[in-house]
């Protein structure tokens, strides 16, 4: 075989690659158009076969295989050798652009100063708690977004009993998506640590055997450190995305996932508790909960999260006991909305719930419109209940993800005496939140460019 043959080969083979990874890059874009080069980076660090299968159904599958079907013949049928080279030097360019790596580059040739002039260090906050601590339950919606209750978008207000809800308790509204804080374990770190995720910078800087974001101070420490009872509960793997480390890392006496609230059932019930995305379904997840709840101990305070995934698209998932409405992901939302509802009910006629701040949040905006309809304005759903009468949020406030985590200590009657936690702002406080402050356009290249100051929160302790 001589070397023309050879290189022709290994011509056509870069270029089925090419085609296969632009084919999956585009297909992604299709599904989550405002995924950004963390969330791809983060997301692909973690994914696995189980992960895979999952998260994407037989129709998934089809439609990529669509896109390869039409992108190779293009290249390979419709052009002279000579113009395939040039074919799979503009895919590769194509992927890396889809990737949003670029911008990502470009940004990180600047350094920000956000963190020097504004980040306010846990570690260094006077924490004032209350004679009598309140208990916290903590609660993240999947994709849940506050304007689902909008009739003209999707035919029908989708979170009736959390709007009923938001109306009991205080709510705010104007919300700016800010870039690391638009996926979940994003959220998590966002609203809990007031600090964005970025891809790590060294190897095993941020994700490691046993830490995350080392140098970094998240809300449920401190808790713990005040004698707090401290569980997380996911119905999806806790591994994923290394909730597990995190919670490890940053507080939690107790990380549990699908893996660990699977096996308290009989085999023979297992199908009956199963949902979307290899996950325990919402109402299980709930009830689930309910166990957790009477096994904390009576005399101290508790923080406890929970976070639902009936609604983690593209696969829906509905429990039977919930009518079909829509025969589409609509009914999941429906579905979910009164599983939190009927949880909230159940809670009120426990002990706990006269000493609980109870706060529901969605974990960040629908990926991609929900019933084919986008609106304008967006925002996640948020509620804070049973707050103490001299606590007004202020509605007024533009606010991010990051304004969560001093908001929900102050929830909690604690005093902070920066009113700030991070890069978060009490949303109870009449300070300025950063976003309004500095600005949205601001932040949003800031929170993405180099900082010395972030690096050193992904710095294993060995490292010091």
């Amino acid at each position: 075989m001589n070397l023309k043959k050879i290189a022709e080969i290994i011509t056509l083979i870069l270029l089925v690659f090419a085609t296969l990874t632009l084919s999956v890059l585009l297909y992604a874009r299709f599904l989550y158009p405002d995924a950004d080069y963390e969330q791809i980076t983060i997301t692909v660090e973690h994914l696995t076969p189980k992960v895979i299968f999952a998260a994407l159904s037989l129709k998934d599958y089809i439609l990529a295989l669509l896109f390869f079907i039409f992108i190779y013949p293009i290249c390979y049928f419709l052009l002279n050798k000579k113009q395939q080279l040039i074919a799979l030097l503009f895919m590769s360019s194509l992927s890396l652009y889809l990737t949003g790596y670029p911008t990502h580059f470009i940004l990180n040739q600047t350094k920000t100063t956000l963190y020097e002039q504004h980040y306010i260090a846990p570690k260094t906050l006077q924490l004032t708690f209350p004679k009598q601590k309140k208990n916290l339950v903590l609660i993240y919606l999947e994709s849940f977004e506050q304007n689902f209750t909008e009739e003209k978008y999707y035919q029908k207000n989708l979170i009736p009993n959390l709007q009923k809800l938001q109306q009991k308790g205080q709510f705010v509204t104007n919300f700016s998506n800010l870039p690391g804080a638009t996926f979940s374990v994003a959220a998590i770190v966002a609203s809990q640590c007031g600090i964005p995720i970025r891809p790590r910078t060294q190897k095993n800087d941020l994700y490691t055997k046993s830490h995350f974001l080392p140098q970094a101070v998240c809300f449920p420490e401190l808790l713990r450190q005040n004698g707090y009872q401290t569980a997380l509960i996911k119905a999806a793997d806790i591994t994923y995305t290394d909730v597990d480390i995190f919670a490890k890392s940053h507080g939690y006496e107790k990380a549990i996932g699908f893996d660990e609230i699977i096996q308290t059932y009989p085999e023979d019930e297992l199908e009956s508790h199963l949902g979307t995305f290899d996950g325990i379904n919402d109402k299980s997840l709930f009830e689930y909960a309910k166990k957790q709840l009477a096994a904390f101990n009576p005399d101290k305070p508790f923080m406890l999260t929970l976070f639902s995934l009936d609604t983690h698209g593209p696969n829906y998932f509905k429990a039977p006991s919930c009518p079909v409405v829509f025969n589409d992901e609509r009914d999941a939302f429906l579905c979910t909305d009164k599983i939190v509802a009927d949880f909230i009910s159940w809670f009120k006629t426990t002990p706990y719930y006269k000493n609980t701040t109870i706060v529901i949040l969605g974990d960040h905006l629908m990926p991609y419109a929900l019933n084919n309809k986008t609106p304008k304005k967006r925002g996640t759903y948020n509620a804070f209940l049973n707050l103490d009468n001299s606590l007004k949020l202020d509605t007024t406030k533009t606010y991010s993800t990051y304004d969560f985590a001093p908001t929900i200590l102050e929830s909690l009657n604690i005093k902070l005496d920066n009113r700030a936690f991070g890069l978060g702002r009490s949303l109870f406080a009449k300070e300025p939140t950063l976003v309004e402050q500095l600005g949205f356009s601001y932040l949003k290249d800031a929170l993405r460019q180099k900082s010395d100051t972030y690096e050193r929160f992904q710095t294993p302790p060995q490292k010091r």
